[in-house]
Protein backbone atom coordinates (compact mmCIF):
# COMPACT_ATOMS: atom_id res chain seq x y z
CA UNK A 1 0.00 0.00 0.00
CA UNK A 2 0.88 3.85 -0.79
CA UNK A 3 1.46 6.23 1.38
CA UNK A 4 -1.08 7.99 -0.56
CA UNK A 5 -3.58 4.90 -0.16
CA UNK A 6 -2.49 4.68 3.55
CA UNK A 7 -3.56 8.17 4.32
CA UNK A 8 -6.98 7.71 1.93
CA UNK A 9 -7.47 4.79 4.77
CA UNK A 10 -6.77 6.69 7.47
CA UNK A 11 -9.23 9.57 6.52
CA UNK A 12 -11.79 6.79 5.85
CA UNK A 13 -11.18 5.26 9.17
CA UNK A 14 -11.14 8.80 11.34
CA UNK A 15 -14.54 9.29 9.65
CA UNK A 16 -16.21 5.90 10.25
CA UNK A 17 -15.00 6.13 13.80
CA UNK A 18 -16.71 9.31 14.26
CA UNK A 19 -19.99 8.20 12.26
CA UNK A 20 -20.27 4.92 14.76
CA UNK A 21 -19.38 7.35 17.47
CA UNK A 22 -22.13 9.77 17.04
CA UNK A 23 -24.88 6.80 16.27
CA UNK A 24 -23.94 5.37 20.02
CA UNK A 25 -23.91 8.56 21.69
CA UNK A 26 -26.51 10.79 19.57
CA UNK A 27 -27.34 12.84 22.42
CA UNK A 28 -24.02 13.33 24.18
CA UNK A 29 -22.95 15.21 20.61
CA UNK A 30 -26.21 17.35 20.21
CA UNK A 31 -26.27 18.36 23.74
CA UNK A 32 -23.64 16.55 26.02
CA UNK A 33 -24.10 18.94 29.05
CA UNK A 34 -27.84 18.27 29.46
CA UNK A 35 -28.20 14.50 29.82
CA UNK A 36 -26.95 12.22 32.43
CA UNK A 37 -25.24 9.08 30.24
CA UNK A 38 -25.85 6.73 33.08
CA UNK A 39 -29.10 7.80 35.05
CA UNK A 40 -30.01 5.08 37.32
CA UNK A 41 -28.14 2.25 39.56
CA UNK A 42 -24.37 2.58 40.19
CA UNK A 43 -23.56 4.11 36.84
CA UNK A 44 -25.85 7.20 37.71
CA UNK A 45 -24.07 7.33 41.56
CA UNK A 46 -21.53 7.99 39.57
CA UNK A 47 -21.93 10.61 37.68
CA UNK A 48 -23.25 12.71 40.53
CA UNK A 49 -20.63 11.70 43.00
CA UNK A 50 -18.58 13.49 40.10
CA UNK A 51 -20.40 15.71 39.60
CA UNK A 52 -20.81 16.59 43.82
CA UNK A 53 -16.74 16.15 44.40
CA UNK A 54 -16.56 19.45 41.53
CA UNK A 55 -19.06 21.57 42.70
CA UNK A 56 -18.47 21.22 46.29
CA UNK A 57 -14.74 19.63 47.21
CA UNK A 58 -10.90 19.95 46.42
CA UNK A 59 -8.14 17.84 46.07
CA UNK A 60 -9.06 13.98 47.05
CA UNK A 61 -11.32 14.59 49.90
CA UNK A 62 -14.84 13.73 49.10
CA UNK A 63 -17.72 15.03 51.61
CA UNK A 64 -20.73 13.75 49.81
CA UNK A 65 -20.70 10.20 51.37
CA UNK A 66 -20.07 8.41 54.99
CA UNK A 67 -21.49 11.52 56.50
CA UNK A 68 -19.59 13.20 58.79
CA UNK A 69 -16.18 11.98 57.99
CA UNK A 70 -16.34 12.05 54.02
CA UNK A 71 -14.18 9.56 52.17
CA UNK A 72 -11.70 9.36 49.46
CA UNK A 73 -12.80 10.39 45.84
CA UNK A 74 -11.19 7.21 44.29
CA UNK A 75 -12.73 4.92 46.85
CA UNK A 76 -16.75 6.48 45.39
CA UNK A 77 -15.71 5.80 41.68
CA UNK A 78 -16.36 9.47 40.93
CA UNK A 79 -13.90 9.69 38.01
CA UNK A 80 -10.83 10.94 40.14
CA UNK A 81 -8.95 12.14 37.32
CA UNK A 82 -11.49 14.40 35.57
CA UNK A 83 -12.99 15.10 39.03
CA UNK A 84 -10.02 16.08 40.79
CA UNK A 85 -8.55 18.31 38.24
CA UNK A 86 -12.20 20.03 37.88
CA UNK A 87 -12.25 20.49 41.11
CA UNK A 88 -9.88 23.43 41.30
CA UNK A 89 -11.38 25.17 38.38
CA UNK A 90 -15.06 24.75 39.85
CA UNK A 91 -16.94 24.38 36.38
CA UNK A 92 -20.74 24.94 36.47
CA UNK A 93 -22.87 21.85 36.20
CA UNK A 94 -23.51 21.90 32.50
CA UNK A 95 -19.96 22.24 31.94
CA UNK A 96 -18.81 19.80 34.49
CA UNK A 97 -21.18 17.06 32.55
CA UNK A 98 -19.94 18.23 28.97
CA UNK A 99 -16.63 17.49 29.62
CA UNK A 100 -17.36 14.01 31.03
CA UNK A 101 -19.89 13.77 28.10
CA UNK A 102 -17.13 13.92 25.60
CA UNK A 103 -14.49 12.20 27.40
CA UNK A 104 -16.63 9.26 27.03
CA UNK A 105 -17.50 9.85 23.24
CA UNK A 106 -13.47 10.70 22.75
CA UNK A 107 -12.59 7.25 24.57
CA UNK A 108 -14.54 5.35 21.86
CA UNK A 109 -13.50 6.98 18.73
CA UNK A 110 -9.87 6.27 20.07
CA UNK A 111 -10.49 2.71 20.80
CA UNK A 112 -11.75 2.49 17.47
CA UNK A 113 -8.77 4.01 15.84
CA UNK A 114 -6.28 2.08 17.84
CA UNK A 115 -8.46 -1.41 17.07
CA UNK A 116 -8.17 -0.60 13.78
CA UNK A 117 -4.26 0.19 13.70
CA UNK A 118 -4.00 -2.92 15.79
CA UNK A 119 -5.94 -4.78 13.10
CA UNK A 120 -3.51 -3.09 10.13
CA UNK A 121 -0.10 -4.32 11.71
CA UNK A 122 -1.56 -7.76 12.04
CA UNK A 123 -2.46 -7.59 8.40
CA UNK A 124 -6.04 -7.09 8.08
CA UNK A 125 -7.28 -5.18 4.78
CA UNK A 126 -8.47 -2.11 5.72
CA UNK A 127 -12.22 -2.24 4.85
CA UNK A 128 -12.59 -5.41 6.66
CA UNK A 129 -10.24 -3.70 9.79
CA UNK A 130 -12.73 -0.20 9.40
CA UNK A 131 -15.77 -2.69 9.53
CA UNK A 132 -14.59 -5.01 12.54
CA UNK A 133 -12.87 -2.35 14.65
CA UNK A 134 -16.06 -0.50 15.30
CA UNK A 135 -17.83 -3.68 15.79
CA UNK A 136 -15.07 -4.58 18.19
CA UNK A 137 -15.89 -1.85 20.52
CA UNK A 138 -20.03 -1.75 20.11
Amino acid sequence: MTRKQERIWLLIMILSAGCIVTILFPSVVTGPGYILTYPGGDGGKNVLAYLYHILYDKGFWFSGMNYPYGENIIYTDGQPLLSITLSYFKPTMVHALQIMGWSIVLSYFLAIIYVNKILWHFGVKPLIAIVFSGLIII
